[in-house]
Parts: C-alpha cells; structure tokens; sequence
C-alpha cells in the first residue's frame, strides 16, 4: 500500500517524538511510502534533526509553519499538495498521526490484510490505548461520547461512532471525491469528530484494525490550570461549532457544555472555567 504519512508536531525534537521513532523502527513497511512531518514549533528543527528524518525514513519531507496553524488548516494544505487528481505516482491511503503515539510493525500488517478482506471501506481505524483504556473508537450519542470497555475489530457501524485522529487511515479517493474538506474554524479540537460525521453521511462503516496504538492523551496529562483551561475552552468551542444549526441538538449541546463548565470549575476551584 502506498501510504502519505502526516506526523504533526509541536515543540518537539523529531528524534525525541515517539511516532517518528515508532515509524522508524517500520522502516521496511514504508518503502512505497511518503512521510510528511508537518512542525509547529516555533523554530524550525534545527539540521541534525532533519538529518535524523532523512536516515530514519525512504522518502521523508519536513514542513515548518511557525504561526501555528489549526488541525484542520494543516490537514486540508497536505491533501491539497499531495492528493490532487494530478499527483504524479499518486497514493492510497492518508494516515494521520500525532507526535506521541506509538505505532508497531503489525499496524501495517493488519491494515494490509483489512485492506483486501474490505477493499471498499475508505476508512481504517486502529484501537488506540491511553493509561490502559480505549479511547479510540468510541460511540457517540448527541454531543457525548462513551469509551468501549471491550476490545472489537473488524467492520463496524460508522452511525453513532467517533474516532480520534491519530492512527486513522483514509482512502485517498473519497478524500477526493466526497469529503468537503475540514472546518477550519476547528483549530486544536474537534477535527476527528467533524470527520467521523461527514464520513458517516456518505459511508456505512469503517473497519477496525486487530491492533492496538498506544497513545498519550493530554486528558491524562499532568498540566497547569492555565493549560487545562485552555484545553476546556478549545474543546468547548469546537463542541458547539460542530452542533451549531441543529435545532434541539444545538441547545442540548449548550445545556451539556454548561455542565461542563460547572464540573471543571468545581474540580479545579476555578471560576474562570465558568466563562
């Protein structure tokens, strides 16, 4: 399979990123493949860590864009650079990735074997693991999401799921050919869940993969209240960007995000989480 692999990262050496290590170490899994490592980092890496890339991977190009730019505007500039109709030698699948998820050489082997027991699913999902649960996929009900507690795989339902970004696999011909392309009012948040519904529309199921991603959830992050602020109020915002003009839905979301608002203030003896 032909693969453009997007690594997106933020202030973080490339070397010290565990996906880019993790990818490396699939080395041979990646021969027909293009990875793209897209840095947010204020500075550009410095040239021992583009060095680094360039040893570690067949085809590697690194990106820098120091004003930091949402999710969503990073996503749609790479599938508008390299999956045009055009493209000369052109790709399969797109696989998302953040800078900290930790990916093993079965991955690539399991998404070739799902690839041809379902060669006409445009959306591979792999079971992402954070501090031992399973965050990805997940179900969703209106505007909440619940964590499966058991391990499934193969094809499933794509009504009533969500999934995170990290780990997905997307066909290239339906992000031509039928995805509108991301919102890019959706900065940090809330990109997953716009696709999973725009997939959703079009699409009956998606597969998950007989494997497991390891990844480190900032949810379980030890961080300022500055920071987790600021992490409430992105994932609040793009909550009701997602369920803006739908009638009872958009109310029940802002009754739910009010909630919300409630049991983080009181959790970190902050009023400011009420704003």
């Amino acid at each position: 399979m032909r693969l453009l692999v997007l690594v997106v990262i933020y202030r973080r050496h490339c070397s010290a990123s565990e996906t880019l290590r993790s990818l490396a170490a699939c080395r041979e899994a990646l021969e027909n493949s293009l990875v793209v490592v897209w840095d947010n980092s204020p500075e550009p890496a410095l040239e021992e860590e583009r060095k680094w890339l360039q040893c570690s991977f067949p085809k590697v190009v690194y990106l820098h864009d120091g004003a930091n730019p949402g999710l969503a505007s990073v996503y749609n500039r790479i599938i508008h650079r390299y999956l045009k109709p055009e493209t000369p030698d052109p790709f399969d699948y797109m696989l998302l990735l953040d800078h900290d998820s930790q990916v093993e050489r079965i991955f690539f082997a399991e998404l070739e074997r799902a690839n041809n027991q379902h060669p006409g699913i445009p959306l591979f999902l792999p079971q992402v693991i954070a501090k031992g649960k399973i965050v990805s996929p997940s179900n969703l009900y209106g505007c909440k999401g619940f964590r499966w507690k058991t391990h499934r795989s193969g094809l499933i339902r794509a009504r009533h799921h969500n999934a995170m970004n990290s780990g997905m696999v997307i066909s290239v011909t339906y992000l031509r050919e039928e995805f509108p392309g991301y919102d890019e009012r959706l900065r940090f948040y809330g990109t997953d869940s716009f696709f999973m519904r725009e997939y959703g529309r079009r699409n009956c199921h998606f597969v998950v993969l007989d494997c497991v991603v390891e990844h480190d959830l900032s949810f379980f992050a030890k961080e300022t209240v500055e920071i987790k602020l600021w992490r409430h109020r992105e994932s609040i915002a793009a909550l009701c960007i997602l369920n803006e003009g739908r009638g009872v839905q958009t109310w029940l979301t802002h009754a739910y995000c009010g909630v919300c608002n409630v049991r983080q203030a009181i959790r970190y003896r902050d009023l400011r989480f009420l704003a």
